[in-house]
Formats: structure tokens, sequence, C-alpha cells
């Protein structure tokens, strides 16, 4: 069901259940929203679902002393019709009509091959019994699936060498 989120709110409720696990490798998360009151018109459960598994997933893979952004900002859309670009996306009631949500971290990046079967369900970059790091590979699926839902898109960029950028 769609509802006013106010994203803030959001981000903040998303990170206050990792903080305690990004606490103990010393990982600092931050946080921006702008503006800071923006809002959106959504699914609060499914957004909030999207950012924790972002989240772990970038907890999971950042090492000790590693950085994450969360940063989420109003977004120009298009009208359609016109082809008029809505400005910051403000609609009746000071709500964004579209946002852009980035995940950033430091972690450990990937190589492009990795990154092609990334949102597929199960996924795992590292198949083998002694794997490093654990999940069932299905968090990203539930983003890239929930995205589409919500009539939104999910990208990655990730250089090997280290980080990625979820948006």
């Amino acid at each position: 069901t769609r509802e006013p989120c106010i994203l803030a709110d959001l981000s903040a409720a998303a990170v206050q259940p990792v903080g305690p696990k990004a606490s103990r490798t010393n990982q600092l998360i931050t946080q921006a929203v702008e503006p800071p009151g923006l809002e959106i018109d959504s699914d609060p459960q499914g957004l909030y679902n999207m950012l924790r598994m972002l989240l772990d997933n970038a907890i999971k893979f950042t090492p000790e002393g590693g950085q994450i952004e969360v940063a989420i900002a109003a977004q120009a859309v298009e009208t359609g019709e016109t082809g008029e670009t809505g400005g910051a996306g403000a609609a009746a009631g000071g709500a964004a009509r579209a946002v852009r949500i980035v995940v950033t971290d430091t972690g450990i990046g990937m190589t492009p091959a990795e990154i092609a079967g990334l949102f597929r369900p199960f996924g795992q970059i590292d198949k083998t019994l002694s794997r490093r790091y654990e999940g069932l590979g299905i968090g990203l699926a539930y983003v890239h699936n929930m995205a589409r839902l919500l009539g939104g898109s999910v990208a990655v960029a990730s250089p090997p060498e280290g980080g990625s950028r979820f948006t």
C-alpha cells in the first residue's frame, strides 16, 4: 500500500538495527537526505526492506574501518505528455514524485562478470563451500524486484579494486 513516507525517518529506521554490527567492525555509516523533510508516497515497508538489505550487504562486504553512506534526494521527473521536467519532484503537499536512493560503501568491489548475475535469486559471487561471506543470495533479487514494483530501477557501479554504489 502506498502512503506518505518521510525518508529521513525511514533511513534512520533502516540504519538503527545495523548500527551495532557496523560499530563492532569500526565501520562508519552516514546518512544524508535532501531536502531534510523529503517525503514520497510509496510503500514504506518495501523501501525499508530495500534499504536494510543494501545496508546488510554493505556492512558484510566492507572491511573493518570502512565507510557506508546512505544518500537520498528528490529527483526531477519527466511529466510525460508535455516533456516538462518536474523541478525537484515536488507534488501537492511538498511530497516528492521520485527520489534517488544511493547506498555507497568502501567494500571489496566486484568484477563486471560478478555484477552481471548480481540480481538473480540465490546468486552468490563466491559459490565455494568455504566461502567467506554468508547469506542466501536473495537480498539483491528482492531489491531489484521491489524497485520495479515501486516504478523504479536499481543499478550498481563497482570497480574491482573496491567499493560499490547501489542506486
